[in-house]
């Protein structure tokens, strides 16, 4: 009974954490359409997305990096019986971000030209100096993202997902706003100046929230003698490594991209963007909750039900995932064309985004697979974290490298996302034999023919998508009405195949959907 009360207790936050997500991605789309409708695809927005993703791409990382590994000692500190233990690390992290974190970046400022000039070496002079100022302003958003995760990290270790989830939408917001009612007149060095502004103030408001609810979090939890040491200095290479080099492997992307001419870069974020804003809410959704899970699971000695969790979380999160990814993907070009074709978007980019979606489908279902079994594996103090984390980065870097060099030539910006795609398949089953070595046995049969089932009936369903765009005339010539009416029409053909196939051949996920349904809508059968 306890059992499923926590599992009701975490679907509920994750469908809270989902809807903020949600907020999320509607807001991140319209900063792609906006920007797109405002600027195109040249050479101020190569600019503005390049500096954006080296500031934004290090904070991401690097607040994912604290909350990996702040959240199992902060979890373990609010169950112990020492209540003094979990406020006292807080104010201390806190202190440390602002001892060291200010004055990095003060440094990371002054040498934004060469940091430019090395990981953009395709960049005209002129784009050099605007992406240099533009991450001048950028790059303090850093500290500040630290600053509130670790704050986020103490919250969403006492289970309270709200406030930082709520939170990180506020620069965003504040950008769509700007691009709505300000631009023009004003310019992307505006819009820097709001991201930073947003970044300042959603940093104070949730510490002010962590302040208030600690001793509520600490009241909440149960007091045990625990065994989890929880110190973050096990987990800060690690963590560090992958969430760091995920970034640096998209910002390697982006110099090979430099070199395609203008726009490129611009290409490939938009393609990016749209195709992993949607899947990322529900990933990231998944993984904020159930990292505390797993937290706790470990702090309490229960290693077999952390296993068993793993395997539903995944297995449900690829149910919804999959095929909203190869929908997106099947789709890409019509998708682009809706959103983007319009002010001074030019229609050639539209094809280039499209293929950029195809190709880099499997490495959005990918990740989220690896980046679920890789917070188990920091939850288990008993792993070798650091030794498995350099073999997933060695082999994800060297097949990254070898399969750009391979494709960009003959492929462009497509074979950029194709060679991610494959980096990404090496790095799940690097990452799958590594745990299997470590843990043994810890995915049933059972659980892997099902993910098996749900790729494959992802990629039929929405496979068919295409074949009915040329059927029934949605095809990327067509006007913007008849577009949008073409991607419903199948996207509602393309999701009904998929959940026939999943009833016909008795996925597990099909049946706790039709229980939900059950329980949500009187008179259903």
């Amino acid at each position: 009974m306890a059992a499923k009360r926590s599992q009701r207790k975490n679907v509920i936050a994750i469908l809270g954490v989902a809807l903020t997500r949600s907020m999320g991605m509607i807001l991140a789309m319209g900063v792609s359409a906006l920007m797109a409708n405002r600027f195109g695809a040249g050479l101020t927005t190569d600019g503005f997305f390049f500096a954006r993703r080296l500031a934004m791409g290090f904070s991401e990382s690097a607040q994912r990096v604290t909350n990996t590994v702040l959240i199992p000692g902060l979890a373990a500190k609010l169950n112990d019986l020492d209540t003094s233990q979990a406020p006292q690390a807080w104010r201390r992290y806190l202190g440390r971000v602002l001892l060291f974190g200010l004055p990095a970046t003060a440094l990371a400022a002054v040498l934004a030209p060469q940091i430019v000039g090395i990981t953009g070496p395709g960049f005209t002079p002129e784009g050099t100096e605007l992406a240099s100022h533009l991450l001048r302003i950028l790059l303090f958003i850093i500290p500040l993202t630290i600053f509130k995760a670790v704050s986020g990290s103490l919250l969403n270790a006492g289970r309270v997902f709200a406030a930082p989830a709520t939170l990180a939408l506020l620069s965003r917001f504040l950008v769509v706003i700007a691009l709505l009612f300000f631009v023009p007149p004003w310019s992307v060095d505006h819009l820097a100046w709001t991201m930073l502004t947003g970044a300042a103030i959603a940093a104070i408001i949730l510490t002010a929230i962590a302040r208030d609810q600690l001793p509520l979090m600490l009241a909440a939890e149960k007091k045990i003698e625990t065994e989890v040491k929880g110190e973050p200095a096990r987990l800060f290479w690690p963590g560090f490594l992958i969430f760091f080099t995920s970034q640096a492997f998209i910002w390697l992307e982006f110099g090979y991209a430099s070199t395609l001419g203008s726009g490129a870069i611009s290409e490939m974020e938009y393609g990016y963007r749209i195709l992993a804003i949607l899947p990322g809410v529900v990933s990231a959704s998944m993984t904020t909750v159930m990292y505390t899970e797993f937290s706790h699971l470990a702090a309490q000695g229960q290693k077999q039900e952390m296993y068993r969790t793993l395997a539903q979380v995944t297995r449900g999160g690829l149910f919804f995932i999959t095929p909203l990814i190869a929908f997106l993907a099947f789709q890409g070009e019509n998708i682009a064309g809706v959103l983007l074709n319009h002010g001074a978007f030019q229609d050639s980019s539209t094809g280039v985004i499209g293929d950029v979606m195809m190709m880099m489908a499997f490495s959005a279902v990918g990740l989220y697979f690896s980046r679920i079994y890789v917070f188990g594996l920091y939850a288990d103090e008993s792993a070798p974290v650091l030794r498995m984390v350099l073999i997933i980065v060695g082999v994800t870097l060297a097949t990254r490298l070898l399969f750009i060099n391979l494709l960009i030539g003959s492929m462009g910006v497509a074979g950029i996302a194709l060679a991610r795609s494959i980096s990404t398949l090496c790095r799940v089953l690097t990452v799958y034999l590594l745990l299997y070595l470590h843990w043994g046995k810890f995915i049933q049969r059972r659980d892997l023919a099902a993910m098996a089932g749900i790729l494959l009936f992802s990629a039929a369903a929405m496979g068919s998508t295409a074949l009915l765009d040329d059927w029934l005339g949605f095809t990327p010539d067509k006007s913007f009405i008849v577009r949008l009416i073409g991607l419903g029409v199948v996207g509602v053909v393309g999701f009904v195949i998929y959940f026939g196939l999943a009833y016909a051949f008795r996925l597990p996920e099909i049946k706790q959907v039709r229980r939900f349904l059950r329980k949500k809508v009187p008179g259903l059968g």
